[in-house]
């Protein structure tokens, strides 16, 4: 959640505005652009899910292709099936308990 906090403040979101959907699965938020177009950013926590359809069951599929907006997912591997091919993938390894190398796959 901490670096989607810093994704949204890119997008004119307030960090203290976002929190954890680990339990709402799904938050939506208003931001924008740098040239000030409205842009919506939706965040996912995937963690809960048991199996992909669970997905659709709950509606939220819908935030996996926003038009004119993002989707940041956590925990994507629980609904790899439903995933954009057009997606950039954002890989975490923990290397020590502060240190982090992060992967950034087009």
């Amino acid at each position: 959640t901490h670096f989607t906090k810093g994704i949204a403040q890119a997008f004119g979101i307030d960090d203290h505005e976002l929190s954890s959907p680990t339990f709402s699965l799904a938050n939506e938020y208003e931001g924008h652009l740098p040239d000030g177009t409205p842009l919506l950013f939706y965040h996912l926590d995937c963690y809960r899910f048991e199996k992909p359809e669970e997905l659709l069951e709950l509606g939220v599929e819908e935030y996996l292709y926003p038009c004119g907006g993002i989707c940041v997912i956590e925990w994507p591997e629980r609904i790899e099936a439903y995933i954009p091919q057009n997606k950039i993938e954002v890989l975490f390894e923990v290397i020590s308990n502060a240190e982090r190398k992060i992967t950034i796959v087009l």
